[in-house]
């Protein structure tokens, strides 16, 4: 596998990911007929397609070639982005009507989690976790990323009592036509348990818990972003009565973007 240097072959990875990003964006954008879903998650790829190719890819190529040259900040974007791609692309990869991107959804999915696992194992990861202390903003920041996480911890936990209570199907899985609550799933595994994580670990002044959170801000930053464009995108193909949503995915996105700024901006080495 690609990690023979000091970041566990990152900048490749990335490299790599943003390519396919790049064919499964302007295909979603450009080819009719690609996406086979209803109205309304067709239009939601879309707008999450669109922040995917202008935003997401040059994020992570800029942070790929940051990393490259040495930057520890560009290396937390650019693990912050392949999370981003390993989330984003398990929804269409588990969530969307099986289409002619299935490989291509594989293939950034797998790549993605590569990168992950050999960039946090990689040398400079562990040696910026062994002597980086947590900044002066780091106790907020936890705070931000455990609240958040557990919001929506409770809320998913709270969805599947009230089936059990009623038997009846959540309304946001039978709009989406899914046979099963993808998003909760995707968020229990990797919103939840990782934010909880890192922001319990960042409160307590532990050094992997000011990794965990930079990759989790720098990931949320981003994807409320999409959400945000999913929910315009739905609402102009007439597949929902009004972007309402906007109202939670804003303010979170900007929390997540102030946290991410907060943690790569004051950083400091341990004494």
């Amino acid at each position: 596998m690609l990690a023979s240097d000091d970041t566990g072959g990152l900048p490749v990875y990335g490299a790599l990911v943003a390519a396919l990003v790049v064919v499964a964006s302007l295909a979603g954008l450009t080819v009719d007929g690609v996406y086979r879903d209803n109205l309304l998650v067709r239009s939601s790829w879309r707008g999450t397609d669109l922040v995917s190719l202008i935003i997401a890819v040059p994020l992570l190529v800029s942070a790929s070639l940051a990393t490259r040259s040495g930057s520890e900040r560009g290396t937390l974007v650019c693990l912050g982005m392949l999370a981003y791609a390993a989330y984003n692309y398990a929804f269409y990869l588990f969530g969307a009507a099986f289409n002619g991107l299935f490989m291509v959804y594989v293939g950034v999915l797998i790549l993605s989690t590569l990168g992950l696992i050999f960039g946090l194992s990689s040398p400079r990861i562990r040696t910026m976790a062994d002597r980086v202390g947590g900044p002066s903003a780091a106790p907020w920041v936890g705070w931000l990323v455990t609240v958040v996480a557990g919001m929506l911890g409770i809320f998913w936990l709270t969805t599947s009592a009230a089936y059990l209570r009623t038997g009846r199907v959540p309304a946001m899985v039978t709009a989406t036509g899914h046979p099963t609550n993808v998003t909760g799933a995707l968020d229990l595994w990797l919103v939840v348990t990782f934010g909880l994580l890192g922001g319990a670990w960042l409160i307590r002044g532990r050094p992997w818990g000011f990794v965990i959170s930079a990759v989790w801000t720098v990931k949320g930053a981003v994807y409320m972003l999409a959400l945000s464009a999913a929910s315009w995108s739905a609402w102009r193909a007439g597949a929902t009565d009004g972007p309402v949503e906007l109202a939670l995915w804003i303010p979170v996105g900007c929390a997540c973007l102030a946290g991410a700024v907060a943690l790569l901006r004051g950083r400091r080495p341990v004494s």
